[in-house]
């Protein structure tokens, strides 16, 4: 089980810090290297430095064998496709030269399982030393995927159930049956005597099924979840707006870390409303939660993808600072319509990752992002310039991002 780590570094006579070399090794910190430290509320806080690459996400595919209403494909006419072999080996090759192996998560947009080589993509993964996830709906979890997941040693899988009722589930995950997800991760769960893959359960959270998440969450632990992520729906489309639960208090603001005997749940920033109200008391009494929105320190203004090290790509091999400039796309917040114009840094086919990540744009943009010197678009008045990333009043250029909603703890990725 996850829990909190606690590492104490040391202060010499001379007043240097001296941090453990494991430490050192894991987050990337080499000798003349530059590490930002933040004043925030609760004390300073020491950044990893923005040269260290830790995770990766990938998108096998973009196809999907569902067509869920909380998804981005409902406003966007872009080509489908799925990762060619010869893209997948220029990323095993970048992902070799690195002085340690990242992370990796594989999912991003579409169904990671509806690519023919998804297991031999984990496991060629695995074979580079990295810890490798990968979240999907559940429905193409049979006996045969599940074994051979297994056996590939995947860590962890992510799984979306968004209802504890298979009329909830349906209406939301059009295409899906409840039990039939449910019996699959069942059947994974089983298969821990191959190898230990830990579930987690992510719940998009909205109007329509706040109230099934305490009853989503004792049915994950039923079937082997162990950690749990809720977060909130971004909608693509106008019809999705009344749906949409995030302003005011949030109900996570200040709740306690959880005990490592509990499953871990992270959550992001829900309002304490009358529809809320109930669901999240049951929740809060019979589980303990990680505030895991925004910063720790309680900085909201804070990219969870900067902070973590990620970076993306594609399934056509186009690497983006994160998911929500993989491509263009609308959304909504209130009434205002808001359009986030994609940023390609490069593609994996005509350059190798660390030339990606070193790239002087790539970057400056990851230092301006590390400091967020960025306007609160996502709760002002919503002047012309929110509308897109493109520029904003503080005088930044593309792309802006004070109108992101992951930065602003209100949507969490696994």
């Amino acid at each position: 089980m996850d829990s909190k780590k606690h590492i104490y570094a040391e202060v010499d006579a001379r007043s240097r810090i001296i941090i453990p070399k494991e430490t050192l090794k894991q987050y990337g910190i080499r000798p003349g290297g530059k590490l930002l430290l933040s004043e925030e509320p609760a004390g300073i806080k020491l950044h990893q430095p923005i040269t260290h690459l830790k995770k990766i996400y990938i998108e096998p595919t973009n196809k999907c064998n569902l067509a869920c209403r909380t998804c981005m494909r409902n406003m966007w006419d872009e080509p489908l496709g799925q990762m060619e072999k010869s893209t997948f080996e220029k990323i095993i090759g970048s992902v070799k030269a690195l002085p340690s192996p990242p992370s990796i998560m594989f999912g991003c947009l579409g169904e990671p399982l509806m690519h023919p080589d998804i297991i031999e993509m984990i496991t060629r993964m695995k074979e580079l030393g990295s810890r490798v996830e990968l979240i999907t709906n559940g429905t193409l979890l049979s006996e045969e995927i599940s074994l051979k997941l297994a056996k590939a040693r995947l860590d962890k899988l992510w799984v979306s159930i968004d209802g504890a009722k298979p009329e909830s589930y349906s209406d939301i995950r059009l295409g899906a049956r409840l039990n039939d997800v449910i019996e699959n991760v069942k059947r994974l769960r089983d298969l821990r005597y191959i190898h230990h893959t830990r579930i987690g359960i992510v719940f998009v959270a909205m109007k329509q099924n706040i109230a099934d998440l305490p009853d989503v969450m004792t049915l994950g632990k039923k079937i082997g979840a162990e950690h749990f992520l809720i977060t909130n729906i971004i909608p693509y489309t106008e019809d999705m707006i009344d749906n949409v639960l995030f302003s005011g208090t949030s109900w996570s603001d200040s709740v306690k870390d959880p005990s490592p005997l509990s499953p871990r749940i992270q959550s992001t920033r829900i309002p304490l409303n009358e529809a809320t109200a109930e669901p999240l008391y049951r929740v809060l009494r019979n589980w303990r939660i990680s505030n895991t929105a925004g910063d720790t320190s309680g900085n909201l203004s804070t990219c969870p993808f900067i902070e973590s090290g990620a970076t993306t790509i594609s399934w056509d091999g186009n690497v983006s600072p994160c998911m929500p400039l993989m491509r263009d796309y609308t959304s909504y917040r209130d009434d205002r319509r808001r359009f986030s114009k994609k940023h390609i840094i490069g593609n994996i086919l005509n350059n190798s990752l660390k030339e990606l990540w070193e790239k002087e744009n790539y970057l400056s943009l990851r230092e301006r992002l590390q400091k967020f010197d960025f306007p609160p678009c996502t709760s002002c008045g919503g002047c012309k310039l929110s509308q897109t990333n493109e520029e904003d009043c503080f005088g930044n250029e593309f792309p802006t991002c004070g109108g992101c909603v992951w930065a602003q703890g209100l949507v969490r990725c696994p």
